[in-house]
């Protein structure tokens, strides 16, 4: 008398609708700008239905509320050869891949100490000016995309 595991569970992808309502809560808020909403709800038709990526995609946008962010954004999420992360990577700076690639030297799973990791940037990125005043920033800009 053992449970059955043959048994599947078969997931809908969520439609449009839901899809731009995170969007939309991911980025504007309580704004009403309706460029910006067409062009977000152009975008929920590139999520695949995926609520994660709906978020992610909507932190990217939120870095910069313009037109000419959010259309290149969407220009990107057209084209069929670039995967979602890659995407969210080539819009950030290039301390933040910096730090990124330097948690890259780390295991799969390793536990970051938030205040360890960001002196360990600090050794490593010295030579770039404004890594102390921003080590806080960088760390926070990572979590919120969850990289970190």
């Amino acid at each position: 008398m053992g449970i059955e595991t043959n048994c599947c569970i078969s997931l809908q992808s969520l439609p449009q609708f839901t899809l731009w309502t995170i969007l939309k809560d991911t980025t504007l808020e309580e704004q009403e700008n309706s460029s910006l909403k067409s062009i977000g709800q152009k975008i929920t038709h590139n999520l695949h239905g995926l609520p994660l990526l709906a978020e992610l995609i909507g932190r990217l946008l939120r870095q910069k509320l313009n037109e000419e962010h959010w259309r290149k954004v969407s220009e990107n999420l057209d084209n069929p050869a670039f995967p979602s992360v890659k995407i969210i990577c080539e819009y950030l700076t290039v301390p933040l891949k910096e730090c990124l690639y330097y948690c890259s030297l780390f295991p799969y799973g390793y536990l970051f100490e938030k205040n360890k990791l960001m002196h360990m940037w600090m050794a490593n990125f010295a030579y770039q000016e404004g890594v102390e005043s921003m080590k806080e920033t960088f760390f926070n800009e990572l979590r919120n995309m969850s990289f970190l």
